[in-house]
């Protein structure tokens, strides 16, 4: 995954979509923002993202303001973002697939 974006990259890439937010739309708080992030970051590799840190954080902050939270919430939430562990994360994939 790239480190670095252009603005407009970065808009076109990781901007949520109306069939994006359906799906994102009936989560809450870090939840709402790791599912986001976990379908973005799906369709940019096609993959799902191995740990945190493989998620730049100009797409966190992306995502955020596509879901009406603070760009900043994004780094508070990191390890939720990408499911890290548990049943969310086997959920969350199943769901983005």
């Amino acid at each position: 995954m790239r480190r670095e974006w252009e603005p407009e990259e970065l808009i076109a890439a990781w901007t949520l979509l109306d069939g994006d937010r359906e799906l994102v739309g009936n989560k809450t708080g870090a939840t709402r923002l790791g599912f986001g992030v976990l379908l973005k970051f799906f369709e940019q590799e096609g993959r799902f993202p191995r740990h945190a840190g493989e998620v730049p954080k100009a797409a966190d902050d992306q995502v955020a303001g596509c879901i009406g939270r603070a760009p900043g919430a994004a780094a508070a939430a990191h390890g939720v973002l990408v499911g890290i562990c548990g049943r969310y994360r086997s959920w969350s994939r199943r769901r983005v697939r």
